[in-house]
């Protein structure tokens, strides 16, 4: 099965025509084709992230399987913010966007270096 890149619309008749839909994607727009990066604790792990999708997506942010946020009726670019407090908050952040046409999800491995006061 193939999918557009863009909504398009197919004329069939004087004004019949129909609107095709896409599979929502995602890119990391920050990260370039690195999907492994550090961050510092206490500090904020901003992720700036591109959805390109017909219809529009309902977006998710997870972390070791606990949603972190959820957004509905997402495109285009976009922010997700947290605080890091420690060396706990590393790990894999999942970001799934759903729309009616399709579900998909891109993964970004975190780690997180902390100060230790002894």
């Amino acid at each position: 099965m193939s999918y557009l890149k863009t909504p398009h619309r197919i004329l069939f008749g004087k004004n019949i025509f129909a609107i095709l839909s896409d599979i929502p994607e995602i890119a990391f727009t920050d990260l370039g084709n690195h999907k492994h990066i550090t961050a510092h604790a206490p500090g904020t792990l901003n992720l700036t992230y591109s959805i390109d999708s017909f219809p529009p997506s309902n977006v998710s942010v997870f972390h070791n399987k606990i949603k972190l946020m959820e957004i509905s009726n997402v495109t285009g670019q976009h922010i997700f913010s947290t605080l890091l407090t420690s060396c706990l908050d590393e790990g894999v952040y999942i970001l799934k966007a759903v729309n009616e046409v399709a579900s998909v999800r891109a993964d970004v491995i975190v780690n997180v270096t902390c100060k230790y006061k002894l």
